[in-house]
């Protein structure tokens, strides 16, 4: 617990188009069971219903709202909403789940020394029901100081997160062309790491229309797709990684070690799409087997990760 049994928290949400399910939302921020906290609306300038929404949640002195001239994109505009934010402890919020009463309370209590958290979360249909399955079912979560585990794959959902005020100092601006959930909690891996609640505290509702599964769905490789097509999904792949790193690699808070982890990294994801399987990359992944500390379960499970993101172009 910090020293301020309760701390000034602020909920950086970001809203565009959605007008469906976000008077649920509004309304499961606004019945947490904590004292001390404001909501940052921020709307990415929609065209449905959803500010009408919003204004009618307005008699609430706990909201202050926004609206963009014109559409920023869900990463930059939860950039500025966080800029907009004034607590000393900062989580963001989706616009279509359902946050727990005990959410941030359990939140404050647990972020510690670390520079944030996260936790995990129960799914629900587009319904709303729930389905029995909880983000941990589907990926392995760890705690501490670990950036490496964060070079190929993101595992910490924008939602589920908190951070201390000073993360944005190094945090903001939001690089371009990498999500913002995974950019800050790069940062916090970086600073003082993040701590992992098992327990779920968000109801995340399974949107076939969410941004992160659309972007997914351009590069997840299935069975039934044609050479071209794999190989195209495959160089995009690759490519959409190597500029992630690149963004890593030029960020003045991390160590020296990490850089040249990162740069070699880098040469390595770039020579792969010259042959079938680069036994060079695999054999540094194995090295640094950090890199899949977390989203991989077991020791196969690892390998069998790395023998894919070792693969090429045949």
């Amino acid at each position: 617990m910090l020293e301020n049994s309760y701390p000034f928290v602020s909920i950086g949400l970001c809203t565009y188009n959605g007008s469906v399910f976000l008077s649920e939302q509004l309304k499961s921020l606004l019945n947490q069971d904590y004292p001390n906290y404001e909501i940052v609306i921020i709307d990415d300038n929609s065209t449905d219903d959803t500010a009408d929404i919003i204004s009618s949640f307005l008699h609430d002195p706990r909201i202050r709202s926004y609206r963009n001239n014109e559409n920023l994109g869900y990463a930059a505009n939860f950039g500025k909403a966080l800029s907009l934010c004034n607590g000393e402890l900062i989580a963001l919020s989706d616009q279509d789940d359902i946050w727990l009463p005990e959410k941030l309370k359990t939140m404050v209590n647990g972020v510690n020394d670390f520079s944030g958290l996260y936790h995990n979360s129960a799914f629900m249909t587009e319904a709303g029901k729930l389905t029995g399955l909880t983000l941990t079912d589907k990926v392995h979560f760890v705690s501490g100081k670990n950036p490496e585990s964060l070079l190929l794959y993101n595992y910490v959902g924008g939602h589920t997160m908190m951070i201390k005020r000073e993360v944005l100092t190094y945090a903001l601006p939001i690089p371009k062309g990498i999500y913002h959930d995974w950019w800050i909690a790069f940062v916090c891996m970086n600073l003082n790491g993040l701590n992992y609640i098992e327990k779920p505290l968000v109801h995340y509702r399974i949107n076939t229309a969410n941004q992160t599964v659309l972007a997914d769905q351009k590069t997840r490789i299935n069975k039934g797709d044609s050479k071209n097509t794999r190989r195209n999904k495959q160089a995009r792949k690759v490519a959409e990684a190597i500029y992630v790193l690149k963004i890593f690699y030029t960020s003045s808070f991390i160590s020296n070690t990490l850089r040249n982890k990162i740069d070699t990294l880098t040469q390595l994801e770039k020579n792969r799409l010259k042959k079938c399987f680069s036994f060079r990359l695999f054999y540094f992944l194995f090295s640094n087997i950090s890199i899949y500390d977390s989203g991989h379960r077991g020791f196969l499970g690892k390998i069998n990760a790395m023998r894919k993101d070792s693969t090429g172009l045949c």
